[in-house]
């Protein structure tokens, strides 16, 4: 297992590099990751994820923070960002 690495601190958490299907789920596993330490709500993640509670719980408690997530929610294409961060 390796974290992917997104840039500005942010990291994909680490999954098995061996499952099929990886890279194309992976925004889903880091949503859900992010999501779930944004609101610590395994039922609202569950819901917007379209998974069970049980399965959030279980697969993304405590994989990020919730500075982590907020980092996560605030990434922009840098043509967008309207603030004098470095581009």
């Amino acid at each position: 297992m390796r974290d992917v690495h997104l840039g500005d601190g942010l990291i994909l958490p680490s999954l098995p590099t061996h499952l099929p299907g990886l890279y194309v789920h992976g925004l889903r596993h880091a949503f859900c990751t992010y999501h779930f330490a944004m609101h610590g709500n395994e039922n609202l993640t569950a819901a917007q994820a379209g998974n069970s509670p049980t399965v959030i719980h279980s697969a993304y408690k405590g994989l990020a923070t919730k500075a982590d997530a907020e980092k996560w929610f605030n990434v922009t294409p840098l043509a967008a960002r309207t603030d004098n961060r470095a581009r």
